[in-house]
């Protein structure tokens, strides 16, 4: 397994709105809509001058809570590109890690989702046919 870049950042917060808003405008990015996601009523994503999804923002879903108990961050959680999801997966069990495996057929995707031991919620992006990271979006 090989970890090729940062996918995204992706912010959970009841500030939707004011938060597209201070990143279109103290950044620059474009807000569009989030395909990956179509089960939350905010949700996009924020793309830079090449159009590549960098940060993607959800508002709450009924009955979510922001903070979990000991959570001091709206960041819910980050993701990498990688390569290599047979061995990524074979890592994680012989360490005993556990995972949550998602395939996303809209965009040719396999997640793994893993907790870091600090509780922070960790993406891991892997394309089809397993070699190459994840293409970006446009």
């Amino acid at each position: 397994m090989h970890v090729v870049r940062l996918g995204h950042v992706n912010i959970l917060t009841p500030a939707f709105a004011e938060t597209i808003a201070f990143y279109e405008s103290c950044l620059g990015l474009r807000a569009g809509p989030a395909a990956s996601s179509q089960a939350r009523p905010q949700n996009a994503w924020l793309h830079d001058e090449g159009g590549h999804p960098i940060i993607h923002v959800n508002g709450p879903m009924e009955g979510e809570t922001i903070h979990p108990e000991g959570a001091a961050s709206r960041l819910d959680h980050f993701a990498l590109d990688c390569t290599g999801l047979d061995s990524c997966i074979i890592r994680l069990e012989a360490r005993n890690v556990p995972y949550r495996r998602i395939r996303i057929e809209a965009r040719g995707l396999t997640q793994l989702n893993i907790v870091d031991p600090n509780g922070l919620k960790v993406e891991l992006t892997f394309t089809d046919p397993d070699g190459d990271p994840p293409a970006r979006a446009k």
